[in-house]
């Protein structure tokens, strides 16, 4: 009521994404909505530059350069469902598929995160690199990164996800959220289930070596 009552005086109403749009109308707003979505200040990427981002990123982290890296970008609160992503990770690794969790930012529930990357054997696998204020070192973690993980259905747009892409790094998200609205499956980015297993067998398909070719 309190969040109706603000918006009824509004007189031009945007939303970010049409699902926010729909949830608007289910709370009961009957005016006009313009869909109106966020835009990024990440610039579009060169191949040759995010290349060299990627190396930075790796001399920065310790990483070497055939490891399979996977990330999350923004704050660390278990609205974000980060805890989805740390259990495909931990169901890749009993299935021998090596990898490592990049998790950039920091937040109230980084802690907790932390506690359960170790409660689920990821101690060597989860990275916490802490809030990153410097916007191109965050670049080199979107270009050295193979996969955006990002199975929030808190948001109402996934702006990580436009990040991720001008960094030339696919996004994976969870079907009807409203990140998939900015995704073509298996064109532009992966959509599929909330569901770890489901996950865990995608990725094993996108990574696989007769799928290399066609790759994002």
């Amino acid at each position: 009521s309190i969040i109706m009552r603000n918006i009824r005086r509004a007189d031009y109403v945007w939303a970010v994404s049409a699902s926010s749009a729909t949830v608007l109308r289910q709370y009961g707003y009957k005016g006009d909505i313009k869909v109106m979505p966020n835009g990024t200040d990440m610039p579009v990427i060169s191949a040759e530059e995010g290349a060299a981002l990627a190396r930075d990123f790796e001399k920065e982290w310790g990483i070497s350069p055939n490891e399979r890296i996977f990330m999350y970008s923004g704050r660390v609160v278990t609205v974000k469902n980060i805890a989805f992503s740390f259990e495909v990770v931990a169901e890749l690794k009993r299935r021998g598929f090596a990898c490592k969790f990049i998790v950039a930012g920091g937040g109230d529930d980084l802690e907790y995160h932390k506690k359960l990357a170790a409660k689920l054997g990821l101690q060597n696998e989860v990275i916490f690199t802490g809030f990153m204020s410097d916007r191109n070192m965050l670049r080199a973690c979107y270009c050295r990164a193979d996969l955006l993980l990002f199975p929030s259905l808190f948001d109402t747009f996934g702006l990580v996800v436009q990040e991720a892409a001008a960094c030339r790094t696919p996004s994976f998200v969870p079907e009807n959220s409203c990140s998939a609205e900015m995704i073509e499956d298996g064109k532009t980015g992966y959509i599929s289930p909330l569901n770890v297993s489901v996950w865990a067998d995608r990725i094993e398909e996108i990574f696989s070596p007769q799928n290399a070719a066609a790759r994002l």
